[in-house]
């Protein structure tokens, strides 16, 4: 009996292992950053639009704040910063921007009245048509996201286990019993 218990705890694991679903951690940064900015969107075509988000404490209360694409050199936006240092502004992407990887940059002071800068890169990719890039090929279906099948086979196996190690187990004390 101690056996079969411990079978059926083995195949409950295996079975919640099968079944889970669980998320993969993500990277952060560490230790996390003071100041800051990023991008809505780090890929896209030129002239794409994008917004520039500066965490509080980025710049001064109510400075100036010029975004730069800086590749090129060319000003896409300027704004001023939020009462907690904090930036928020919308901006296109150069149309003339050439594909490649480029940096967009948010500029002004910071709280102890120096100039900050803030780097972000963007990929600039060629034009689209439609949602296929320009002379593209659209890609192969090689598989499923489903994990049903998966799962049920999983299942299935750890029954037919289950079920083979009980009839082993019950031979096994009807021969014990008879001698």
């Amino acid at each position: 009996m101690k056996m079969i218990r411990q079978i059926a705890v083995a195949g409950a694991f295996m079975l919640a292992a099968v079944l889970g679903t669980g998320t993969m951690a993500q990277a952060q940064q560490y230790p996390p950053s003071a100041a800051g900015c990023s991008l809505s969107v780090t890929i896209g075509p030129a002239s794409t639009t994008l917004v520039v988000t500066c965490i509080a404490g980025s710049f001064g209360v109510n400075v100036t704040v010029i975004v730069t694409f800086t590749s090129t050199p060319v000003q896409i936006g300027s704004g001023t910063s939020a009462a907690d240092g904090s930036f928020r502004h919308t901006v296109n992407v150069p149309n003339d921007a050439t594909p490649g990887a480029h940096t967009i940059t948010a500029a002004g002071t910071g709280s102890a009245g120096s100039a900050v800068s803030y780097p972000m890169a963007f990929t600039v990719i060629a034009a689209t048509a439609g949602n296929q890039p320009v002379n593209a090929q659209p890609l192969p279906r090689t598989g499923t996201s489903s994990t049903i099948p998966w799962t049920r086979a999983g299942v299935a196996l750890l029954l037919v286990g289950g079920a083979l190690v009980f009839i082993g187990r019950r031979r096994y004390l009807r021969r014990s019993l008879s001698r």
